[in-house]
């Protein structure tokens, strides 16, 4: 059986330099799940994000059709319509890294060029590193805040029922996504969690736009440039 890919550390990126360097006084801005049902740009929007099935009448969607007993469930009225598993009953906001592999062929880095350059079309080319060695002590500033936090990687899936907070459809598979989640909020929350941590503790474990390469049986390759 193969080992687990090396870890690099995990990536964050910004759509605008203010934003990264804002992220880097200490200030998180963790959007909920709804926000990305609902969102439009390219890569961020997911009518499916941590939940089976999601409708919304003013985005033109249709709902769904809902047989209880025998009988069609009248949704006349309904404005929106969530389909989710019963551990998936609360939201939770979300700070979204991408996980950087070490990659062990060329394969793996163009794979890894790839979905950086997606990324980067997406969520924009300002970024901050967290090496693997920082994860713990990152780990534990972010635990210290008043929100309860669980976190990991995203798995990615084509199966339907399986869908939640750390699921995600296999197109999205490119995001190479890892998630702290914060607190709980409800499945229709749109307003984003803004909370502060120690920036002269953060400035120990990020970097800020650092170049990186990795070796390929003795080539330098330049990531990120």
């Amino acid at each position: 059986m193969r080992e687990p890919p090396a870890i690099a550390g995990l990536l964050k990126f910004f759509s605008k330099p203010e934003y990264l360097d804002d992220f880097l006084r200490g200030n998180f801005f963790c959007n909920t799940p709804h926000y990305y049902r609902n969102c439009h740009e390219q890569g961020i929007s997911d009518r499916f994000e941590a939940c089976i099935g999601y409708s919304n009448r003013s985005l033109d969607q249709r709902m769904p059709t809902i047989i209880m007993d025998g009988k069609n469930l009248d949704l006349s009225r309904a404005t929106e319509v969530f389909t989710f598993l019963d551990q998936d009953y609360y939201d939770s906001w979300l700070s979204c890294w991408f996980i950087l592999e070490v990659p062990e062929s060329k394969l793996e880095l163009i794979s890894l060029k790839r979905d950086l350059q997606r990324i980067i079309q997406e969520f924009g080319n300002n970024y901050a590193l967290l090496p693997s060695e920082s994860f713990i002590p990152f780990h534990n500033l972010l635990s210290k805040t008043e929100y309860k936090m669980v976190n990991g990687p995203v798995k990615y899936t084509d199966d339907d029922l399986t869908r939640g907070m750390f699921k995600k459809r296999a197109e999205f598979s490119y995001q190479r996504e890892y998630r702290f989640a914060f607190a709980r909020c409800d499945k229709s929350e749109l307003v984003p969690l803004r909370f502060t941590v120690d920036s002269n503790k953060l400035s120990e474990l990020v970097i800020k736009k650092p170049k990186i390469k990795f070796n390929i049986n003795g080539d330098i390759h330049d990531i990120l440039v």
